[in-house]
């Protein structure tokens, strides 16, 4: 078996980096603080996103998978603010999440 790095830096426009994953353990652990995530992250990874608004709400969902232990998070508008226009980049952490490499 190919041991895949399931773990994503993404980096916010001013250059600060954080940690995302969608390990089935953490992506299941998220149903239970939040439901709405999880059932879009599911959807998202079995059939794709309708806008970009979606594929920002499946990154920061990584971002709370991978911080799940962590005391002090970013809100989601905290983190949609550090993503600015940074379409691309968003693209980009979320594809590497759903296909990830060795």
């Amino acid at each position: 078996m190919e041991n895949l790095n399931t773990t994503v830096k993404h980096t916010f426009c001013d250059g600060s980096t954080v940690e995302c994953t969608i390990t089935m353990s953490r992506v299941l652990a998220l149903s239970n603080k939040n439901k709405e995530l999880h059932k879009l992250m599911g959807r998202m990874i079995s059939k794709g996103s309708e806008d970009i608004f979606e594929m920002i709400r499946f990154v920061y969902g990584a971002y709370l998978c991978a911080n799940m232990n962590t005391e002090e998070v970013l809100t989601e508008e905290e983190f949609i603010d550090k993503c600015g226009a940074d379409y691309v980049g968003i693209t980009k952490t979320m594809r590497e999440l759903i296909n990830p490499k060795k």
